[in-house]
């Protein structure tokens, strides 16, 4: 007896979230062979022996029931000629009949981009914006193929992601920390709306531009459409630095929560980033024994996690006392939970702004120069690639100045 069928990967290879192939089975007296179609689905998208649940189903069950009807064709043929069916012939057969392939197809776009993420030697959170974009690139349906990266259709996935909600924002300041808890990871926040934030869209196509400049290096692709669309997708303009005012860094340390120690774990990671200037990712690899004391105070120089740029660390008083709290090992927390934790704290202490793990680092940085510091040493604080992204907190300061100034202009004239 012989039965064909359509299966799901019958090795069972392929992993969680990626696409595998879609096979004909070909059942002679128990004996099964295996032709593969040259499609390839997640396996929510294939269901009872056909495709479903995305765009283009249609036609690819069309392309599948074409595939079937040219393997029962051959099979039907070595019956006649009572010739016995040998697998390695018969995909042959159908890969010459269905479109002149002689081999198995290539990965996918996505696959390929997933498979590219080990060796780019980036942080587990930069990591995770890659796979974020592998994962958008599958859902778009527009990249299905390496011909399918032309010009056009860069612009087409830009639509397409500018249309995503806001909710699916998971890829726009994420880089700067993964999650160790399978939270998903989140930045701060950028702004809400209804639609995902203009500094994501900025972010996938970064990824995107760079994943396909070494399609072509490997000879993928023969040019980077992006070469063509040079100054399309910018960065958003930065938004006015904010910073806590040096009461409300008092009001926060000293406040204490009570009945959550969730909340009280948050809260002494805080403290921490506001005294060194730490971003999320640094913080939850902060090592204290790399630590020294030099003259009374504890001293180190490390590299930013992100650019790996040297930075020089000195623990303040309320930063010791957070580590005697905890034995020299801070808490880990992941990056989600942790701002959560903080917009609950903001409220509870009196702040006017939403606390997020980046304000810290602001906060830091203004309090430094408010206190006298130079410029440079604070970029050096900081593990700045460049001292004009320190400039950027001084033009804070002097905006905050001249403002000071027109208040007391207002009150003398009055």
């Amino acid at each position: 007896m012989i039965t064909t069928s359509l299966v799901f990967d019958h090795r069972g290879r392929t992993e969680k979230g990626k696409r595998g192939p879609v096979e004909v089975r070909v059942t002679v007296d128990r004996k099964s062979i295996y032709v593969t179609t040259g499609i390839r689905v997640l396996r929510s998208e294939f269901k009872f022996g056909e495709i479903v649940n995305r765009a283009g189903a249609k036609e690819l069950n069309e392309q599948l029931a074409t595939i079937v009807g040219i393997v029962e064709g051959e099979v039907a043929k070595c019956l006649k000629e009572r010739r016995a069916l040998n697998g390695a012939e018969l995909r042959k057969k159908v890969w010459d009949l269905a479109g002149g392939e002689s081999q198995e197809p290539t990965e996918s776009v996505a696959d390929w981009i997933d498979g590219q993420i080990p060796t780019l030697g980036v942080s587990k959170g930069t990591a995770m914006h890659y796979h974020t974009l592998a994962l958008r690139v599958r859902a778009c349906d527009i990249f299905n193929r390496w011909s399918d990266i032309t010009t056009e259709n860069i612009i087409k996935f830009d639509a397409w992601v500018r249309g995503l909600p806001a909710d699916g924002d998971s890829g726009g300041r994420s880089a700067t920390g993964g999650s160790a808890c399978g939270c998903s990871v989140g930045g701060h926040p950028d702004g809400g709306g209804d639609t995902i934030s203009g500094a994501t869209v900025y972010n996938y196509h970064k990824c995107l531009k760079r994943m396909l400049t070494r399609a072509v290096v490997v000879g993928k692709i023969d040019r980077n459409p992006y070469d063509r669309l040079k100054g399309e997708f910018r960065r958003p303009a930065q938004k006015a630095v904010e910073y806590l005012t040096e009461e409300e860094v008092k009001a926060f340390v000293d406040y204490q929560p009570i009945g959550s120690r969730e909340l009280e774990i948050a809260h002494d990671l805080f403290v921490v980033q506001l005294y060194t200037g730490l971003s999320y990712s640094d913080l939850m690899r902060f090592n204290f024994s790399a630590y020294r004391m030099v003259d009374g105070a504890w001293i180190a120089v490390d590299s930013r996690v992100k650019t790996g740029v040297p930075f020089v660390g000195h623990l303040l008083p309320p930063v010791v006392a957070v580590m005697d709290k905890y034995g020299g090992t801070l808490p880990k927390m992941c990056n989600q939970r942790y701002n959560r934790c903080l917009k609950v704290l903001g409220p509870a202490v009196g702040i006017r702004l939403t606390l997020h793990s980046h304000l810290a680092r602001h906060t830091f940085a203004t309090m430094m120069l408010r206190a006298g510091a130079k410029i440079e040493n604070v970029s050096r604080m900081l593990g700045h690639t460049n001292i004009t992204q320190t400039q950027h907190y001084a033009k804070v300061l002097a905006k905050s100045v001249h403002e000071d100034f027109e208040l007391l202009a207002r009150r003398l004239n009055n």
